[in-house]
């Protein structure tokens, strides 16, 4: 400091750079000299400490004691980050000028998390954990917009066999068509193998995006819970640690073909195009009544403790399971699940689009599921949804259309090493 010297300059007090002895001062006589040490540590930890000694003798020192001038390293995490860098994906490369790639590599961590999504009990990469990777890409390229996924083909799981350890993902999003593509391959393996391809837009947020879950109205409206224990215990799916989270759901199962449709006011919780899709022209928001199955259920982590990202994956996963317990019909039924499918390991087969209203993925340790089946208004069919809320009831992704896929059970455990098990596109799904 240039102006340390003139400040201290006929005081009592001394400022060294350096070793020295102590100075010849009338306000220090024999006796005791007392000093401070501060320790000022990078962590925010600060200590300060008084020593004394005894003086019998001064000895004059130069007045001037010599000075030495430092300079400050500049820390990475004070640097100004591009704003095309992300911190999950790394810096993009540009293939050509319309082409712009990821190249990352899934850590011990993520990879040790992603073994608790187990389709049947083959543990694999989360297709939700696909969304929190456009999500990335998005949030590089329209910062804090919300986004809507549509138009997509899933042509693979992506497997996490032991030899995928060093499992690499390989993202290429196509500028002029919007569609990210994204590869794994190994170490052993360079060879790319795709997963899926998924057509990823800005969108602004429509006035039904704003309104919060009734969480009391939906379960007043239930006839039937179901508990964490029996639904983990009916499904095909064995999920663990993270991915095991639905703690409880309440269904009313709304009509079915043997009992008709239940004698219910319909009330508006929620509203739904007629007359088209959102943005046509010629569509139309109304009420949505509830005459149809309804789901709602609680999801709970427990703590917040683990890195958002890898978190996004499972809670967007978590809040969409309850959807499986819209295939159950009988209102009669004892298990959540239909005895033709229990037992049978489940995935999302078609879904019409996903919107990602809220792109901030540290969300509260809980989060609230709550599903429609489709069901008609004014006489016009319109679309069942998946919403899913943050813990303070907040809309943070809504499904449109969504239709669940099964699978024989043991057919993944016994075809894994083909790596190739099917194909299908996301489409609107058929009417009941």
């Amino acid at each position: 400091n240039p102006h340390l010297e003139g400040a201290l300059e006929g005081g009592a007090a001394v400022f060294h750079v350096q070793a020295s002895a102590l100075p010849k001062n009338a306000a220090l006589t024999e006796g005791v000299a007392f000093g401070g040490v501060s320790s000022f540590g990078y962590s925010g930890t600060i200590a300060h400490t008084i020593i004394e000694q005894e003086v019998p003798v001064l000895q004059p020192v130069d007045p001037k004691p010599a000075v030495r001038y430092l300079e400050r390293k500049e820390y990475l995490w004070r640097e100004k980050v591009d704003r095309n860098m992300s911190k999950h994906l790394g810096m993009h490369a540009d293939a050509d000028a319309s082409t712009r790639v990821w190249d990352r590599k899934m850590g011990p961590a993520e990879f040790k998390f992603h073994g608790g999504h187990q389709i049947g009990f083959v543990p694999l990469v989360a297709g939700t954990s696909y969304i929190v990777l456009v999500r990335e890409v998005m949030s590089t390229m329209h910062k804090g917009k919300p986004f809507r996924i549509d138009a997509t083909v899933f042509h693979g799981f992506c497997f996490l066999d032991d030899e995928n350890a060093k499992l690499s993902q390989k993202l290429s999003l196509d500028l002029k068509t919007d569609v990210l593509t994204i590869a794994s391959y190994t170490d052993e393996n360079p060879t790319e193998t795709v997963h899926a391809e998924m057509r990823c837009r800005p969108m602004e947020l429509r006035p039904e995006h704003k309104i919060p879950l009734d969480v009391e109205g939906t379960i007043a409206r239930a006839t039937n819970v179901t508990f964490k224990d029996e639904f983990y215990a009916t499904i095909g799916n064995n999920y663990q640690d993270e991915f095991q989270t639905v703690e409880q759901a309440w269904t009313r199962r709304g009509f079915d073909s043997v009992h008709g449709r239940p004698q219910l006011e319909a009330l508006p919780c929620c509203y739904a195009y007629v007359g088209g899709s959102a943005g046509d022209p010629n569509a139309v928001l109304k009420p949505r009544p509830t005459d149809g199955p309804e789901v709602v259920a609680r999801i709970e982590f427990g703590h917040t403790n683990t890195d958002p990202f890898l978190r996004g994956g499972a809670w967007l996963d978590a809040t969409n399971q309850p959807g499986a317990l819209m295939s159950q019909l009988d209102v009669d039924a004892k298990t959540c699940w239909p005895k033709d499918m229990l037992g049978r390991p489940y995935f999302a087969a078609a879904i019409k689009s996903y919107e990602v209203l809220d792109t901030d993925f540290k969300q509260t340790a809980t989060m609230w599921g709550h599903h429609f089946t489709p069901t008609e208004i004014d006489g016009q069919a319109v679309d069942s949804l998946a919403n899913i809320y943050n813990g303070d009831k907040k809309l943070v992704v809504q499904i449109h259309n969504g239709d669940m896929g099964t699978l024989v059970p043991g057919f993944l455990e016994a075809s894994r090493g083909r790596r190739n098990m099917y194909a299908f596109e996301w489409k609107p799904a058929p009417e009941p």
